[in-house]
């Protein structure tokens, strides 16, 4: 017993286990929606602000574009760089295309072989407004080249020299010429051979006082330059800014150089497949070796969406920075918990004792009733269940001291119940011996399922090889398709089912059909029962094919008999075993002056009279001593 006692895990200490183990998950799972809920609104307030960053970043790009593309409109509108443009236009007013066409071809040849110092070269960039386009470029650290066209594609003047002298093959120049109505372009981001940069070109139309199209301006930025006031913007220790493109190449990314650096597909592609959002990146990135977390902005100027470029302003910074003051809360969440478990510890404690108290009284009181101390009462008051419960115990003891059951009462009861049970057995013996033994056939069958059952006269009925066969079948398989009242037999069956249904039973003939086609004339008797609230139908089906035989010969006999009798050149008057008239042939309508209808049913003595010839006095009528001996 003390060994048992040492190694059970008492009530005490499951009261106290339990209200641990139910404070840790309650606990657990409130330190995990509390940190799950925090992690959610810190990570959506810093995407938050993160988009908004991002979103103002590319309204500063709108910006820097719109102010490139706006100075260059306004160096193109001046008066002096416009008359220059008008004179070399009119340099090819008498050429027809064809010198044109190699003016441009020679000019390209000799462009190409000249030196800085040509005097082909210093015509164009020497100009005084060549000198002002080189003036222009050293002004805005951000420009590397500007060059003016003519309407004709021919160069007019240049801040250096550039690549060729003929302008109108190119692209760009035909995006911003535009067949004379005139369009600013920007190209993509690519190497300057001209000044080994990187950089964007922005072509824009010259036009003159009337708004016509006279020439074209192309600008190329520096991009380092152009985007450097990004590199002033910082978020923390880690956050910075990043442009991308559509093809996932860094236009700006400080310390990098542009287009050298293209981030991994799976980045990039989440970035370029929506305008807007934000995303964590792992540290198998190739730019980053840490956990990120990016929010990224399309910018979405008109000229650079028009010209088919497409750029995301990115905002980059350390997880660990972004998420930090997650981290001090969760060690917050962590120290409650701690004490919190101290403190449930020695509540759940306290409470086990409180309430196991009674229980030892409980258990201390069936020892004893086991001992056989019938008299001993259970005092608890605690005003709970367990009260209640050692109330209950009480009345126990009462109840077994003034109960007693004897063993005769006990057989008794048994001896009954056998007797029951035998008494079944033979009723459902005798029902299943009538079942199978009936030369009937009987089954039962669900008014809207079919058979669920046939005796062995059913089977053998309707042709079937078994049972199973039988259930198989519906009701329209064993059926013709009419019955000889010409009804469908389908929907007379349905009538019939219902009958019974409703009034509990219903006697009817039907014709039947074996499985092999042939016919045979039956009575059925449908009878209603349910079993487990289930209704269920009784069909007892009789063969009366040879009895309809018979009285189909009986009818043919007394047809012939009757048809007989009345053709016979003799009087003939038929009569039952009381005298009364069945039958009377024409000829005895005609001796006896009764017609057929008047007669039949009259007393013999009344239709048939004889009479002496001589004297007319009645004789006794034969027929009626006939009767009297046959009775």
């Amino acid at each position: 017993m003390k060994n048992k006692a040492k190694n059970r895990f008492t009530i005490n200490q499951k009261i106290t286990t339990f209200i641990l183990a139910a404070s840790f998950i309650v606990g657990f799972v409130g330190l995990g929606l509390v940190y799950w809920s925090e992690y959610r609104l810190l990570r959506q307030t810093i995407s938050r602000d993160h988009m908004m960053m991002t979103k103002i970043l590319s309204g500063a790009m709108d910006r820097i574009i719109s102010r490139e593309i706006k100075s260059t409109e306004v160096f193109m509108s001046s008066s002096e760089r416009l008359l220059e443009v008008e004179k070399y236009n009119l340099k090819y007013a008498g050429m027809d295309n064809e010198r044109k066409e190699a003016y441009f071809k020679d000019m390209d040849q000799r462009w190409i072989k000249a030196a800085n110092k040509d005097p082909l070269i210093i015509e164009y960039t020497k100009s005084p407004v060549g000198k002002r386009l080189k003036e222009i470029a050293q002004d805005d650290p951000s420009i590397i080249e500007i060059f003016m066209t003519d309407k004709y594609g021919g160069l007019v003047a240049a801040s250096d020299k550039t690549s060729d002298f003929y302008q109108a093959d190119e692209v760009w120049w035909q995006k911003s010429f535009a067949n004379g109505k005139g369009d600013v372009f920007l190209d993509e981001i690519g190497f300057d051979p001209s000044s080994g940069t990187v950089g964007i070109s922005i072509a824009v139309p010259i036009k003159n006082q009337l708004k016509e199209v006279i020439g074209v301006c192309k600008n190329i930025l520096e991009i380092n330059r152009l985007f450097s006031p990004l590199e002033k913007f910082s978020i923390g220790k880690s956050g910075h800014v990043e442009l991308i493109d559509k093809q996932g190449y860094l236009i700006f990314h400080p310390g990098i150089p542009a287009m050298k650096v293209k981030l991994s597909d799976n980045v990039f592609k989440k970035i370029i497949s929506q305008d807007s959002g934000y995303l964590l990146i792992k540290k198998t990135d190739l730019l980053h070796n840490k956990k990120m977390f990016i929010s990224y902005f399309k910018v979405d100027h008109p000229e650079l969406l028009k010209s088919g470029i497409e750029w995301w302003i990115c905002i980059t910074q350390d997880d660990d920075e972004v998420f930090a003051p997650l981290f001090g809360l969760t060690y917050s969440f962590i120290l409650v918990a701690l004490i919190m478990f101290a403190i449930v510890l020695s509540i759940g404690f306290l409470f086990g004792s409180i309430l196991v108290k009674p229980i030892i009284k409980l258990r201390d009181a069936a020892e004893k009733v086991a001992k056989g101390d019938l008299d001993y009462k259970v005092e608890i008051k605690t005003k709970d269940e367990i009260e209640d419960l050692a109330d209950s115990f009480n009345s126990m003891l009462d109840g077994l001291k003034h109960t007693f059951t004897t063993i005769d009462k006990l057989n008794d009861e048994i001896y009954l119940r056998k007797k029951a049970e035998e008494t079944l057995y033979k009723s459902e013996e005798q029902y299943r011996t009538l079942f199978t033994e009936t030369r009937d056939a009987v089954m039962i069958m669900l008014p809207d399922s079919g058979f669920i059952s046939g005796n062995p006269a059913a089977i053998k009925m309707f042709g079937c090889q078994n049972e199973e066969d039988f259930k198989s079948r519906s009701p329209a398989e064993l059926s013709p398709e009419f019955q000889p009242d010409g009804s469908k037999s389908i929907d007379k069956s349905r009538k019939m089912i219902t009958l019974a249904i409703e009034e509990g039973s219903s006697l009817f003939e039907w014709t039947h059909k074996r499985l092999d086609g042939v016919e045979f004339i039956t009575t059925v008797l449908l009878s209603k029962f349910e079993i487990s609230t289930k209704t269920l139908l009784q069909a007892t089906v009789r063969d009366i094919t040879e009895q309809k035989r018979a009285e189909l010969a009986l009818k043919k006999s007394e047809a012939w008999f009757s048809t007989t009798l009345t053709s016979i050149g003799d009087a003939v008057i038929t009569t039952d075993m009381a005298g009364l008239v069945t039958f009377i042939n024409p000829v005895a309508q005609k001796l006896t002056g009764w017609l057929g209808f008047e007669a039949i049913g009259k007393h013999i003595d009344e239709v048939f009279v004889i009479r002496k010839e001589d004297t007319d006095e009645e004789v006794d009528n034969p027929v009626l001593k006939v009767l009297s001996n046959v009775k």
